[in-house]
C-alpha cells in the first residue's frame, strides 16, 4: 500500500512515520512535478501571536514542493485579516487566505443559508471549538 491515498482532490496520509522523511519529500517533489501540490491549513487568528505558527511558517518556506497555500482564517476582524495578509506574505508558494468571517464569506454563506445548502449552526460552532 502507497503512503498516502488520494480520493477525489484531498490526499490523506496515513503511512509516513516507516519511512525516513527524505524519502518522502523525495517522492513528493518529484509527484509535484506532474500534479501541483497544496495546503489547506486552518488558523485562529489567536495562532498568529503564539511561536507555534511562526515555525510551522519558516518550515513551510522551506517546502520546495508545494504549490500553494490555503489559509482559512477564523476570528479576526478586519485589521487582523490585514494583519494575517502580511504575517504569511514571505510564503514562497501561492498563498491564499480565506478570511471566513469576513462579508464576502459570510454573504455566501447567508446565500446558502436561503438555499438550504448552508452547515447548520451547531456545526459551525463545534467547529470553532474544535
Amino acid at each position: 500500500m502507497s503512503d498516502f491515498f488520494q480520493n477525489g482532490t484531498v490526499t490523506t496520509f496515513h503511512n509516513i512515520t516507516n519511512r525516513p522523511v527524505e524519502d518522502l519529500e523525495k517522492e513528493l517533489c518529484q509527484f509535484s512535478q506532474k500534479k501541483p501540490l497544496g495546503l489547506i491549513l486552518p488558523s485562529l487568528f489567536s495562532e498568529l501571536e503564539r511561536p507555534a505558527l511562526a515555525t510551522i511558517v519558516n518550515e513551510l518556506q522551506q517546502v520546495p514542493y508545494l504549490n500553494q497555500i490555503v489559509i482559512g482564517l477564523d476570528q479576526a476582524n478586519a485589521k487582523q485579516f490585514a494583519y494575517a495578509k502580511d504575517y504569511f506574505s514571505d510564503l514562497p508558494q501561492q498563498t491564499r487566505i480565506l478570511w471566513n468571517d469576513g462579508p464576502r464569506m459570510q454573504s455566501l454563506l447567508a446565500e446558502l443559508k436561503k438555499k438550504g445548502l448552508a452547515p447548520l449552526l451547531s456545526h459551525l460552532a463545534e467547529m470553532k471549538k474544535a
